[in-house]
């Protein structure tokens, strides 16, 4: 048990540090400099900007805030199944980043879906009975809020006839 232990406290120093650099080395290496990245596997694809603002909001908040997220898991709430709970906090952070990174309404929406994929993951992980009530009303929520959102883009398509941020 001990061992254990030990591999999940090294696991979530590994995972906050990369956490960490992960957000800071854009920044690092873009600085000043715009990039932007789009993926077309569908009709809206995916479109990702960098920014020097965008860049100091995933390096400070985004970065500073999961490095203490996986850094507080060390002590608790990974609870019976740490690497579970370690890959739903990958993904929520994969979501935030992509928050933050997107230069679209779609793409905005394809990270909060992400990222909330990866919270309900960590509410459902402990698997009793008030945290299986709690994932469901979580999903209930969340599923009239994506389809209101999704509603919302249809219409400011209609209207503006593009959801890209600076277009708009």
């Amino acid at each position: 048990r001990k061992r254990s232990w030990r591999t999940q406290h090294i696991l979530a120093l590994i995972l906050s540090g990369t956490a960490l650099l992960s957000s800071v080395l854009p920044l690092l290496l873009l600085g000043n400099r715009t990039a932007e990245f789009r993926w077309n596997a569908f009709s809206e694809g995916i479109y990702l900007e960098y920014s020097l603002l965008r860049g100091f909001l995933l390096a400070f908040a985004g970065g500073i805030m999961w490095f203490a997220a996986f850094l507080s898991t060390r002590w608790h709430r990974a609870g019976e199944h740490p690497g579970r709970y370690y890959a739903f906090l990958l993904l929520s952070e994969g979501g935030c980043a992509g928050c933050i990174l997107s230069g679209d309404l779609t793409t905005l929406i394809l990270s909060l879906v992400f990222a909330s994929a990866g919270t309900l993951g960590m509410v459902l992980q402990n698997e009793t009975e008030r945290t299986k009530e709690a994932g469901i009303s979580y999903f209930a929520m969340l599923a009239l809020s994506f389809a209101l959102l999704l509603l919302g883009g249809f219409l400011l398509e209609h209207a503006a006839g593009t959801l890209e941020w600076g277009e708009l």
